[in-house]
């Protein structure tokens, strides 16, 4: 049997922490923990974010302690300048 005397939950904070933004973005986790999973299965760091939603990240400790953070996002579609055809 193996005992652990750590059992705090490692340290977690996502970036951006939420909010609105314009086109794609790059949510990052700052994390002090042996294992990483995404709502999505993704196991990075970092996860490209594209659509509008929830994004959670599991966090595991090497004694086995999860911690989650959760963040929403709403993504804009960028503005587009029209470019103009030429007359036939």
């Amino acid at each position: 049997t193996t005992v652990f005397s750590n059992t705090n939950a490692p340290s977690l904070s996502l970036s951006p922490a939420s909010g609105t933004l314009c086109g794609t973005t790059t949510l990052t986790a700052t994390v002090s923990a042996s294992q990483l999973r995404w709502n999505n299965g993704a196991t990075t760091s970092s996860l490209s974010v594209t659509t509008s939603g929830a994004y959670s990240l599991t966090a595991t400790g090497p004694n086995g302690c999860t911690a989650t953070e959760t963040v929403s996002l709403t993504l804009l579609r960028p503005a587009f300048a029209e470019t103009p055809t030429a007359s036939q």
